[in-house]
């Protein structure tokens, strides 16, 4: 009816002549625009979310698909979360695509996302990146939930007690003799990064896979592989792309970062570790890695979400956490050695204290290096200023109400590190490094309010304990044999990115 009375309008105002020219419009064109309209509106409802909720944040762009680029840019530029911070506060709300989430700076209302209502929060669900990695990344242990995340935590967490770290010193120690042996003589002027990088990369592949790190054609084709997995030449805007492709269709085609040589090397060894472990059972001979304790608690593909089986790991769990070991072991034990170097550089009487301890010691084991205590706490403030993880998340299961702030189910929860870690409200004099400032706690590393160096809560990372030991080992070795001083070339600031 309208639709008649529209056009005799238009024949009145324009003519048979208007009235022809619309009816040559073909039908896509309409049903193009009426989408795109659609679209638009559904987009502008989706983010007005937090208006709606009279909570403020950055605008979000379509350009940087909501905030979803700007997240990833955090990752290399914390200038664009400390530009965010000062112009909307501690709470602010952003946009995973079309997801709402929001970012939580603030002390108490973290204790009670990640602490007390840690069931709400138990997941580190992202709608953006967490699986981008390929196929494998959906069972590592960072991106379960529920009862499969309490099962494989459970399993995994054996495999970091002081008895199986302890047995682990050994490579760790090899490790770095060949690495400092094979890099470093006396006045040797070197970009601290490939030395670090080098290390560990050695002790992440001999830890978790027993490659023999005095190997070189062994360490230098697991350590192209290993380079490939952490998806370094990706660039930015690939992992953004495939980011937005559905999860079942990157699945179905084994779409990854990394290429399908590198997926058949992990594969092929963790194939030989399982067919050796299963041949040592019968003489007794175990390996002490990661993945061949993991081995020991194998169970049936079908239990996987079996809620009465509460221990154990599949093997896709087995080599999924494996892979995980390489992407989060490596850039962590590699970020923050780097700062640490840099640190003692630049602070001669931090060193020359440091390096009286070790000097006291008879050995470099798992038990003497418990006496290094002072180096736990130049470690600790070490990440203090120069965080290897910008900000952190948890992603809300259940809706609920954190100090008076309604968190609905579906959103996740950011909070930005370094705004805690550089805060002069929990630090005296924050910029300045000073290790004496976690004096009797310097082994407290996931109960401290104020630091989050390795996460927070029950969520927080499981590896605190393998890290440390692993940096350890390396500081000590190499400062047992040199000095470490700046040269032209060192800079005011470390940068990690």
């Amino acid at each position: 009816m309208y639709g008649k009375e529209i056009m005799k309008m238009l024949e009145k105002v324009g003519g048979e002549g208007l009235k022809e020219k619309i009816n040559a419009i073909p039908l896509w064109i309409y049903l193009g625009a009426g989408t795109v309209v659609s679209c638009s509106l559904y987009i502008k409802y989706k983010w007005s979310y937090w208006e709606r909720r009279n909570i403020s944040g950055p605008p979000p762009s379509i350009y940087t698909i909501g905030h979803t680029a700007k997240i990833f840019g955090i990752l290399a530029n914390d200038k664009i979360a400390v530009d965010w911070i000062d112009e909307y506060g501690k709470i602010f709300g952003i946009y995973c695509g079309l997801e709402p989430a929001i970012f939580i700076n603030d002390v108490d209302m973290l204790k009670e996302i990640n602490v007390r209502q840690f069931s709400k929060f138990s997941s580190r669900k992202s709608p953006f990146v967490n699986t981008v990695v390929g196929p494998l990344s959906k069972d590592f242990m960072t991106n379960l939930d529920g009862h499969k995340w309490k099962r494989v935590r459970q399993t995994t967490m054996p495999t970091f007690s002081a008895l199986k770290l302890e047995s682990m010193c050994p490579s760790f120690n090899n490790s770095a003799k060949i690495t400092i042996s094979e890099m470093l003589q006396d006045g040797t002027r070197l970009n601290v990064r490939k030395l670090t990088e080098k290390y560990s990369m050695r002790a992440v592949l001999s830890s978790a896979f027993s490659l023999d790190a005095s190997n070189p054609k062994e360490m230098e084709e697991a350590g192209k592989h290993g380079l490939a997995i952490l998806g370094g030449e990706t660039p930015l805007w690939k992992l953004i792309c495939l980011s937005l492709v559905p999860e079942r269709v990157r699945f179905f085609f084994n779409m990854t970062i990394y290429p399908s040589k590198t997926d058949k090397w992990l594969r092929n060894l963790f194939q030989m570790l399982l067919n050796d472990s299963e041949k040592r059972k019968m003489t007794g001979n175990e390996r002490v890695d990661f993945t061949s304790q993991m081995f020991n608690s194998i169970i049936p593909d079908k239990d996987e979400f079996n809620k009465l089986v509460t221990k154990g790991v599949t093997k896709n769990e087995i080599l999924s956490n494996s892979l995980i070991t390489i992407v989060a072991g490596y850039d962590n034990v590699a970020s923050s050695v780097q700062v640490i170097l840099f640190r003692l550089a630049t602070n001669p009487k931090v060193q020359s204290r440091l390096f009286q301890d070790i000097l006291a010691l008879d050995e470099i084991s798992y038990e003497s290096i418990k006496k290094l205590k002072y180096l736990d706490a130049i470690i600790k403030e070490s990440m203090r200023l120069n965080s290897p993880a910008t900000i952190n998340s948890r992603y809300c299961t259940e809706t609920t109400e954190v100090n008076g702030l309604i968190i609905e189910k579906g959103t996740t929860v950011f909070w930005h590190n370094p705004y805690f870690h550089r805060n002069s409200n929990f630090y005296n004099e924050p910029e300045k490094f000073n290790p004496d400032r976690f004096e009797g706690s310097e082994t407290n590393t996931l109960q401290d309010d104020y630091w989050f160096g390795f996460g927070q809560g029950p969520r927080a990372c499981p590896g605190v304990r393998w890290s440390f030991v692993c940096m350890k080992i390396f500081i000590a070795q190499l400062m047992k044999k040199y000095k470490i001083e700046p040269c032209d070339d060192t800079p005011d600031d470390v940068q990690l990115f």
